[in-house]
């Protein structure tokens, strides 16, 4: 089963929030919102805040806000940025990879063709497209 991570369900989570918001909001107002954990979702924005996707401000009244035009950051961004390159199984990773079974596989090649297809599909969603719920078509 293809899934994405709890990390990067966080940052989806925290980027569609602050992108309808219009005011600054701390990890806590967020995990509390979901009922997701404080420290994961502290952890989450901090990595989205260096990345460039958030911007924060300190203090009693601090909290983050968007830094990233919403139809400028893509799905396909957010994943890498939260969990590292996407590989649906351990030959797509490239040349490096270290799968024992690589030259014997007679997948190799397609997992390679749905591996690029996913990417293209993440890579082709704004985070604007997330927040305005477009309608896909098959």
């Amino acid at each position: 089963m293809f899934k994405i991570s709890r990390k990067a369900d966080y940052a989806l989570t925290a980027l569609t929030h602050l992108s309808m918001s219009n005011r600054l909001l701390s990890a806590k107002d967020i995990a509390g919102h979901y009922n997701f954990s404080t420290p994961m979702m502290a952890k989450v924005m901090k990595e989205l805040a260096l990345a460039g996707y958030l911007s924060g401000t300190r203090g009693a009244a601090g909290g983050y806000q968007l830094a990233a035009d919403p139809g400028r950051v893509t799905l396909g961004e957010i994943l890498k940025t939260v969990d590292g390159p996407m590989s649906i199984v351990e030959c797509s990773g490239g040349a490096s990879s270290s799968c024992p079974a690589m030259s014997a596989c007679r997948m190799h090649r397609m997992m390679g063709v749905v591996q690029h297809e996913i990417q293209n599909l993440v890579n082709g969603i704004s985070l604007k497209e997330l927040i305005t719920e477009r309608n896909y078509k098959k």
